[in-house]
């Protein structure tokens, strides 16, 4: 499971971005004629050129495509379980290809989540949502309102048993936090910290090495078979523990199975590949010690100094035997190796982070202070809560794995 190969059986259409409709010929949002569907293939093709030159950062818009297509076909997005929606009309003319007018896109990815209660636990369906946009010769006329009015609606029920709404759906806003408020999605703590690239302890003051002897690199077939299982386990008794401890307050989460690693790894093999023909084998590290871990994957900006290894997820067992602190903070420094050995100008990223994490990372960086910063502007994870206006809701580890 370590190299990475293109799958062969992935077929590409041949399309591009149609054109814009002239403005005189466009309909007014409150429009009863528009309606939120499911794209066909063509206008899924039709959607990513036009929102290549927004998302593809340093690939081509034929290699961001292709990415595209390649990451349908994850065990998170297979079979159905991704939908890509476009806002459209049926008063507008379809186009000589079949394909309708695309107003506004966007996808939701089928989730496996958990919804916690007094120290109960139950098991659901929830959704995320990603890559929503408007191309710009669109954009002020209320057509990306209109449709994430009408997705929050169609989530409520979208995949789900017959006779059941959905509890809540999430997504990361790049564009701050008062849009996507204005239509359900509250945006939660969205705290981070970030750690420069190290060549190794040698870089480090002696008083801040930590022990990193019992730290082993973790590949994909480590996640699969071991680490995602036993984070699955820590998470579900977490949010036993933490509902128990605040009754009526409902604790949710995103199950950090291998599914949601994959797809992330996805993403990042096929960049490594395309641009600089590598294989990123190395997927995380696990303290033998202690049974901590660190899962991450690394992510190309446009730019070189947007590089970042991102912390997908942390593993904490909750019977953690000897010192925490000191285990997770050889993990970070192994983490910090890594992105110097990628060229990670951005350093190592890491969400939603405990105590202890920002206790370890402190220990790293001695003197200087280790900032929790707040993301508000890009990546805002934000909650749609169906369960009851107003109520608080305690999001457990909101961290980069749940991202779509």
């Amino acid at each position: 499971m370590g190299s990475f190969a293109m799958k062969p059986d992935i077929s590409v259409v041949e399309t591009t971005a149609p054109v814009p409709i002239p403005s005189s010929e466009l309909p007014a949002s409150s429009s009863p004629s528009i309606t939120l569907v499911p794209a066909t293939l063509l206008e899924r093709y039709q959607c990513w050129h036009i929102n290549s030159h927004s998302w593809r950062g340093p690939l081509s818009t034929e290699q961001y495509i292709s990415r595209e297509a390649f990451l349908e076909h994850q065990l998170l997005t297979r079979e159905g379980k991704i939908t890509y929606w476009i806002l459209t009309d049926t008063f507008l003319s379809v186009g000589a290809d079949g394909a309708r007018p695309i107003l506004a896109a966007c996808e939701t990815l089928r989730k496996e989540g958990y919804l916690g209660r007094n120290g109960n636990l139950r098991k659901l369906v929830t959704h995320g949502v990603g890559s929503v946009f408007c191309r710009k010769e669109y954009r002020g006329r209320g057509y990306a309102s209109r449709m994430m009015t009408e997705l929050g609606k169609s989530l409520e029920t979208w995949q789900q048993e017959k006779g059941t709404k959905a509890s809540f759906s999430v997504l990361w806003s790049d564009i701050g936090r008062s849009f996507y408020a204005a239509h359900g999605w509250k945006a939660m703590s969205n705290t981070r910290i970030s750690l420069p690239v190290v060549s190794g302890q040698n870089s480090l003051q002696t008083q801040n090495k930590p022990d990193c002897s019992g730290v082993r690199d973790l590949n994909a077939q480590d996640l699969r078979d071991r680490i995602c299982p036993k984070a699955i386990a820590i998470l579900e008794t977490n949010l036993r523990l933490r509902s128990e401890h605040r009754p009526n307050i409902p604790h949710i989460a995103i199950r950090p199975d291998y599914d949601h690693m994959e797809w992330q790894h996805a993403r990042e093999n096929f960049q490594a590949k395309t641009l600089f023909d590598r294989d990123p084998n190395i997927k995380g590290a696990e303290d033998l010690a202690t049974g901590c871990a660190l899962i991450w994957c690394r992510v190309w900006g446009e730019v070189p100094q947007n590089n970042k290894l991102h912390i997908l997820h942390t593993v904490i067992p909750t019977d953690v035997k000897g010192d925490a602190i000191s285990s997770i903070a050889a993990l970070l420094l192994r983490a910090q190796m890594e992105a110097k050995t990628w060229d990670m100008h951005g350093g190592v990223e890491l969400w939603s982070p405990t105590p202890d994490v920002v206790n370890a990372a402190q220990s790293l960086a001695g003197i200087e202070r280790v900032q929790t910063t707040i993301r508000d502007k890009e990546s805002v994870c934000s909650l749609r809560w169906i369960g009851g206006e107003g109520e608080e809701v305690e999001w457990v580890a909101d961290e980069r794995y749940c991202w779509c």
